[in-house]
């Protein structure tokens, strides 16, 4: 049932970038909105494969590693659509600039494993222990985008 869920999911997702898109692929905001649809069909299909596909008594610090990424990319395609929907505005070079700053640290530190301690299953329940960085980084990318994400520079 799950896997019909998600394939559902993945079609909408699908369709809602596709007909946004192709309404006018030359304006920012259509870009910017199916650049965003995009990161969720990703997501969609990663849980995909882990949830439906994946063995259970493996280790998971693949799904964990690929959660942390596309969740800040995902996070940072929503803000610049924001910045250029409706007005299909430009970019502000600047706070672009703040947002996708942290990603100099997540990305490395999401590759080698620093965001957590164990992630997998056990006794067949998922079970992921996060590191003080994880919750750090998260605390760092909601200040970066109070403090320079939505107000003037």
């Amino acid at each position: 049932m799950l896997v019909l869920l998600h394939l559902f999911a993945l079609f909408l997702l699908v369709g809602l970038g596709f007909y946004v898109f192709v309404a006018d692929p030359r304006r920012r905001a259509h870009q910017t909105f199916a650049a965003f649809i995009a990161f969720l069909g990703i997501w969609t299909i990663k849980d995909l494969i882990f949830w439906n596909f994946y063995p259970r008594d493996s280790a998971a610090s693949w799904w964990a590693a690929a959660s942390f990424i596309i969740a800040f990319l995902m996070q940072a395609a929503l803000v610049v659509f924001a910045w250029v929907f409706p007005e299909n505005s430009r970019t502000p070079r600047r706070r672009a600039a703040v947002i996708f700053a942290p990603a100099l640290v997540l990305i490395p530190a999401t590759i080698g494993g620093m965001m957590w301690h164990k992630a997998g299953f056990e006794n067949g329940r998922f079970v992921i222990d996060l590191t003080p960085l994880a919750y750090a980084f998260r605390r760092i990318c909601l200040l970066a985008l109070l403090l320079r994400g939505v107000s003037p520079l």
